[in-house]
């Protein structure tokens, strides 16, 4: 799964990133899109803007995607849904895929963590 959040306030108030990096972040509008391996969160790249995130997602998902014909996609947000449906035409447009792209928000316990505007897409390969 890829992910993007748009504060680091959450995830420094989650114990993921340190006070300094936050705030810092938070002053340069830092964008990290991330990925969860194995439970843990891996940075990818941090980005100065939520547009160059929003691409740097959906370039991720496309280098990701082996056999799109048996794969299924999922976009979450959390209270970002306009995003996200820009998120979902986009990843149609790069993969040539005209199947379902599910939409759904985040979890409680994600939100809680990730905070508003985080958005992810989530692939799994049958």
């Amino acid at each position: 799964s890829l992910f993007s959040v748009n504060e680091l306030t959450y995830m420094h108030a989650g114990g993921r990133i340190g006070g300094a990096a936050s705030l810092l972040g938070k002053l340069v509008q830092i964008k990290p899109v991330c990925e969860f391996i194995g439970g843990v969160v891996h940075l990818i790249k941090p980005v100065r803007c939520r547009k160059k995130a929003m691409e740097l997602l959906v370039d991720e998902a496309v280098k990701r995607v082996k056999h799109i014909e048996r794969t299924v996609i999922c976009v979450q947000h959390a209270l970002c849904e306009e995003e996200a449906e820009f998120l979902i035409a986009q990843l149609q447009d790069k993969l040539n895929f005209q199947g379902p792209i599910y939409l759904s928000p985040v979890g409680a316990v994600v939100g809680s963590h990730s905070g508003p505007g985080s958005i992810g897409i989530g692939m799994v390969e049958g």
